[in-house]
């Protein structure tokens, strides 16, 4: 006899170089999963990108021994600046598109109940229901990737205005590197994984050549790039645990690392970790005390390093609370998929699961 599974509902993630979409239960059980490269100037075309992607799950599902009641609904959350009730993509760097009826020109392809929200406050619903910010309701949500933005619950209520959740566009550093928005020192051009792995090849490319002009190193030192030539945030991390390994906080470990024999990849790779972190901590500090916040989730890319990252994190915020106040740093559960099955739980949603 074949199980049946519930009514299964679609969620799509539409990033700026990668669309992932999955067929998921009310549980958050995965029925089918693709991820297909997000086309140039997709804004008018995103109904029929989506479309396409719906029917693409139906016939992988229909050509499955499993039996399930059908598709409930779909879920499609996008980068930027979102308007969640109204279905508006306000405006998307990274997908170009400012003002777009993304409902209009989605719900025109489909005969589905739609749901339309923002990536990362979908990750962070996804999270709460399925991942590591169950049974939390007071939780700020921060993905560390290309750029840095978060996403809010307080009391169990997800804060969805439009404008808010952009961190990674705090000035931290007024005389720090030039931002896309215009700005110099934000945030994401000191923390996030894109600018880690930039502010690496500088720092290392200025000791290297101070190294080799007084004599101070020698030999080999080598920081392991990354497939595309250039050093990536993981590069960066890998060097920070092998350096901090007896030490107790990366600050020790960056002081360690400063004598005439030290290696440039090393010190360079802590100088910046460290300078991140601190960044990260100075921006997340009062929003944990304005909000009440009780979880801090980290996820992207970067929380792969593990307690490389939360250690002197956890450390760096805690120092910045005041006195009787604490909160738990940890790691997103669901990674490259929060952004799918949040949409799926948008789409549960408007399917009353």
């Amino acid at each position: 006899m074949v199980a049946v599974t519930p009514s299964a509902v679609i969620g799509i993630d539409v990033g700026g170089t990668r669309i992932k979409s999955a067929v998921i239960t009310p549980t958050g059980a995965v029925l089918d999963e693709l991820v297909s490269p997000t086309p140039e100037r997709i804004g008018d075309s995103i109904g029929s990108v989506v479309g396409g992607l719906v029917r693409a799950h139906l016939e992988r599902l229909a050509a499955r021994e499993s039996a399930f009641d059908g598709v409930a609904a779909v879920g499609v959350v996008v980068p930027g600046v979102v308007d969640d009730v109204l279905g508006i993509g306000r405006y998307s760097s990274n997908l170009g598109w400012r003002d777009l009826d993304l409902r209009g020109h989605i719900e025109s392809e489909l005969d589905l109940p739609l749901a339309v929200g923002h990536d990362v406050r979908a990750g962070l619903l996804a999270e709460h229901r399925f991942g590591a910010a169950v049974g939390a309701d007071n939780v700020v949500f921060v993905p560390l990737g290309t750029g840095i933005a978060s996403a809010v619950l307080s009391g169990g209520r997800l804060l969805a205005d439009p404008r808010s959740g952009e961190i990674g566009h705090v000035m931290v550093r007024p005389d720090g590197p030039p931002c896309g928005c215009g700005a110099r020192g934000c945030l994401e051009t000191i923390a996030s994984a894109r600018a880690i792995g930039r502010l690496f090849a500088q720092r290392l490319a200025v000791l290297s050549d101070t190294g080799s002009k007084t004599g101070s190193h020698t030999g080999s030192d080598t920081a392991a790039p990354s497939a595309s030539g250039e050093p990536s945030a993981a590069d960066v991390a890998r060097l920070v645990e092998a350096a901090t390994r007896g030490h107790d906080s990366a600050a020790s470990a960056v002081s360690a690392a400063t004598g005439p024999a030290a290696r440039p990849s090393e010190r360079a790779a802590l100088e910046v970790w460290h300078e991140a972190v601190e960044a990260l901590a100075c921006v997340l500090a009062p929003i944990v005390v304005a909000l009440g916040t009780e979880t801090v989730l980290i996820g992207g890319g970067l929380v792969r390093s593990g307690e490389t990252l939360l250690l002197p994190l956890r450390r760096a915020v805690a120092d910045r609370l005041g006195a009787g106040l604490t909160v738990d740093v940890r790691a997103a559960a669901l990674g490259d998929r929060a952004g799918s099955l949040g949409a799926g739980v948008l789409a549960l949603g408007v399917a009353g699961s």
